[in-house]
């Protein structure tokens, strides 16, 4: 007597292969059971047809699958679309329906099976000037375009620390924020200006070339001091009188474990490779560390 099959058998011979079953009950070899494909696509297949020696699978996949509307449905819901149209007239059909963010636009079926999903999501679909003003100002930013045209043409955006740059919004969509703020972009004479005034300081210097150039100061107490913009921006170097130190709190926390160690070194060297600084040098090492990185891959 061959021995009856389990809904457990049966459904790890389809996960073996990538396919999920989503019949709760197997009932005989002669009933539909009904799966999800590893790409997607839903069906229905009996077990003497899955387990013959012909291996009948997916027929999406092997492009021989007769449609139907409850068909397409089901794959829509497989990306938790709700299909609104109700008759399947052929694959060459646009179907309506409502993506999972509410929007209702139209697609055929073999498109979505490429992977082509709702292009409002996407960003595909013209939004309004005031729908664009939205998203950008959601994050703290402003948008200074008074006109969006598509989503490839630069608008002009304002970001938290007031730099002004243009992005496109597929850009901004894809995650593309402030280059200033994120070093992609050589600083201007403003943008030095208005960091260093953010902080109550005067900058006395009226140019800018280069990040390593010296910029003259004077801090919220009064003190006359020096620093390189790459030192104020990325080492926090501030005025050497109020902190009492000549370096960053960082480069002082190396220095001091350095020290522990009962190593000789020397601060803030000029000789060894002048005109650029270095910040810690081990002579007997032959060591020379540069705290910020940045510093020897900045604008010249």
């Amino acid at each position: 007597m061959t021995k009856r099959l389990t809904l457990d058998f049966v459904k790890s011979s389809f996960e073996k292969e990538g396919y999920t079953l989503l019949s709760k009950e197997y009932k005989s070899v002669k009933v539909k059971l009904k799966y999800v494909c590893p790409k997607g696509h839903v069906h229905e297949i009996g077990w003497s047809e899955w387990n013959s020696k012909r291996k009948h699978r997916c027929p999406y996949c092997a492009n021989n699958a007769a449609l139907n509307i409850d068909i397409i449905r089901e794959e829509f819901l497989t990306a938790n679309y709700e299909l609104l149209d109700t008759v399947y007239i052929n694959s060459k059909q646009s179907f309506k329906y409502r993506c999972d963010n509410g929007h209702v636009n139209s697609m055929r079926i073999d498109h979505f099976r490429r992977g082509i999903r709702c292009p409002f999501c996407s960003g595909f679909i013209k939004k309004s000037i005031n729908e664009v003003r939205e998203i950008i100002e959601s994050e703290g930013y402003k948008l200074l375009s008074d006109e969006y045209k598509n989503v490839h043409t630069k608008l002009l955006v304002q970001c938290k620390k007031r730099h002004q740059y243009k992005v496109s919004f597929h850009s901004w969509l894809q995650g593309s924020r402030c280059p200033y703020c994120n070093g992609g972009i050589r600083a201007n004479f403003d943008d030095i200006k208005a960091s260093i005034e953010e902080e109550g300081y005067a900058l006395l210097t009226d140019n800018y070339e280069n990040s390593n150039q010296v910029l003259e100061l004077i801090c919220p107490n009064g003190h006359h001091y020096n620093v390189a913009w790459n030192n104020w921006k990325h080492k926090g170097s501030r005025c050497t009188e109020c902190s009492g130190k000549g370096s960053s709190i960082n480069e002082e926390a190396i220095k001091e474990f350095i020290s522990d160690l009962g190593i000789e070194f020397i601060s803030n060297d000029k000789q060894l490779i002048a005109p650029y600084e270095l910040d810690i040098v081990i002579p007997s090492k032959k060591i020379a560390i540069e705290y910020c990185g940045l510093y020897w891959h900045s604008e010249n």
